[in-house]
């Protein structure tokens, strides 16, 4: 059989010669009632009568307008015993798919899908019991276009725990859409900050036409998400999920996450803003704090008995030395003891972090690692305490004998 467009009417009349055949009407098994398929490759799908054997099998394309293809139109194929085997082909380019019309299978295999295929195909499976009828509907997947993000950039926004009166911050977008163009069916989207997926704040897909150009547009939004100073330096990314899309093809859309926010350790042991550092006596020592923040510290100052050590100035025991950046929003402060000394150990040195969002202040002590932690003076104390002690305990032990106290109660001096 050839393909052919043709009225409605000429085609319900074609088929009414086979209603004669049987008056029930059965639903059709149709395995999978929605195929998607990209133009220029093959795809099949298929119709069964659970069991019952066929006499004829009828499928009828009705392509939408829209398919716009030069083949457009009605297209009707008819599989009978005479032609209905594996790879036979009464209309070029469409085939039987099956096992056998008796076995009550009647599938099709398109070997090159066209734009006109798009749309519904009908199956009418004429057995002596009756009819059985299905319907597959048949998806062109088309390439959605590159994601992209609006707004476009996210850059100066304010982490709220730090907000402060004497600034105006960038307030935090409440939205965040992700969309792309042209996708069918429409791509579904996955987001992420750097490699964490986010699941929150993420409404359902939804699909839109611009008024303008016609073009349909998918798009999903993040709503009313709080970037925090862990996000900064870090990539918002939307991910776009299609069939269609290559290995070669743009899938997502990245844009670098910019917190603003005070100073605080960049180390999560560092809660209490006490640390601990072992130094040997005599040596250079290096007290080293890692900070997190954005914008750069602007002002840094270390406190050593009370007198403060800016960033750049240094004397005859203490360097504190330029902050550097180790990683993005990551300052090392570091304050160089020329020489460890006696005096350095056990003494507090305060290390005070400013910029435009807040400040941070920090502790440090220094043990020495001879002594583990305690001065010479320590030391002359320490024994004096004991001496004292043994001291107290003999005292005791020769009263309570002399007295007959305690457990020498009773006991008579021979």
């Amino acid at each position: 059989m050839t393909r052919i467009a043709l009225p409605s009417w000429i085609i319900a009349i074609a088929l009414a010669g086979y209603l004669h055949l049987a008056t029930a009407q059965n639903p059709a098994y149709v395995p999978q009632s929605v195929v998607g398929a990209k133009v220029g490759f093959p795809t099949n799908f298929t119709c069964q009568s659970n069991g019952v054997p066929i006499q004829t099998c009828l499928w009828e394309r009705d392509s939408p307008a829209s398919s716009g293809g030069a083949g457009s139109g009605t297209l009707i194929i008819n599989f009978n015993p005479a032609n209905a085997r594996q790879g036979e082909s009464p209309v070029k380019g469409y085939s039987y798919l099956g096992d056998g019309l008796e076995k009550g299978e009647c599938g099709i295999t398109i070997q090159t899908v066209k734009e006109e295929d798009n749309g519904s195909w009908k199956c009418t499976l004429i057995a002596s019991t009756g009819l059985f009828r299905g319907v597959v509907d048949l998806g062109i997947l088309k390439k959605p276009g590159p994601p992209k993000f609006n707004p476009s950039i996210l850059s100066k926004l304010v982490d709220s725990d730090d907000m402060n009166s004497f600034i105006t911050p960038q307030p935090q977008p409440s939205r965040i859409v992700c969309f792309s163009g042209n996708g069918q069916p429409p791509p579904r989207f996955q987001w992420f900050i750097d490699e964490q997926p986010l699941t929150e704040g993420l409404t359902p897909i939804n699909t839109t036409t611009d008024v303008d150009t016609g073009i349909p547009y998918t798009f999903q939004e993040l709503v009313n998400h709080r970037f925090t100073w862990r996000d900064n330096g870090k990539k918002l990314r939307c991910v776009s999920i299609h069939d269609a899309l290559g290995p070669n093809d743009q899938k997502e859309v990245a844009m670098d996450i910019d917190i603003q926010y005070a100073p605080r350790s960049a180390r999560e042991e560092d809660g209490n803003n006490r640390i601990n550092v072992r130094a040997e006596l005599g040596a250079e020592q290096i007290l080293s704090v890692n900070i997190s923040a954005n914008p750069r510290p602007s002002t840094v100052v270390w406190n050593v008995d009370n007198k403060p050590i800016r960033e750049g100035e240094n004397n005859d025991k203490y360097d504190a030395m330029i902050i550097k950046e180790v990683e993005s929003g990551i300052w090392e402060t570091n304050l160089r003891i020329k020489s460890v000394e006696e005096e350095d150990v056990n003494k507090n040195f305060v290390l005070t972090v400013t910029n435009d969002f807040g400040e941070a202040q920090f502790n440090l002590y220094v043990a020495s690692e001879a002594t583990g932690g305690l001065s010479a003076g320590g030391i002359v104390l320490l024994i004096l305490g004991i001496a004292a002690l043994i001291i107290i305990i003999a005292l005791v032990v020769v009263y309570a004998r002399a007295q007959g106290l305690l457990c020498f109660k009773g006991y008579t001096a021979a």
